[in-house]
């Protein structure tokens, strides 16, 4: 359960860069 909210954690950070900087994560990442 502690590993399944980590990521969950990560998950939220990246989805905030994600919504300040728009598609350039997207871009890095493909």
């Amino acid at each position: 359960m502690f590993l399944y909210s980590f990521a969950l954690y990560i998950y939220l950070i990246d989805y905030k860069q994600y919504m300040c900087n728009g598609t350039d994560i997207v871009r890095k990442r493909l």
